[in-house]
């Protein structure tokens, strides 16, 4: 062990947080939403995000303390990834927004 046992309680932890590294090209969906003048769009995004992840942290950090909030965090970014895909698809189904973008 490189570190220690001092630290073996924190590798279930890591496991859990790696996974959030998928979602790293998501982040371009709020550039996309402005670029597109859809801010409120963009706004009523993070209201949800917002909300969710703040019910996920009251639910499971109280059963769960630290992993709970771990989580919590990759539940966000799940539900981040399905509110992503369904914008996506609400703006390909958008005839005037198709056009404008060919």
């Amino acid at each position: 062990m490189i570190f220690g046992s001092q630290f073996i309680g924190s590798v279930r932890l890591t496991q859990i947080m790696i996974w959030q590294i998928i979602w790293t090209p998501l982040i371009w969906l709020p550039s996309l939403l402005l670029s597109l003048e859809r801010p409120r769009l963009l706004a009523t995004l993070n209201v949800f995000d917002a909300v969710g992840y703040a019910i996920l942290l009251l639910v499971l950090v109280p059963r769960l303390s630290v992993m709970g909030a771990a989580v919590a965090t990759l539940l966000r970014f799940v539900l981040w990834t399905l509110m992503a895909g369904a914008i996506v698809l609400y703006l390909r189904s958008n005839p005037v927004l198709t056009e404008e973008l060919a």
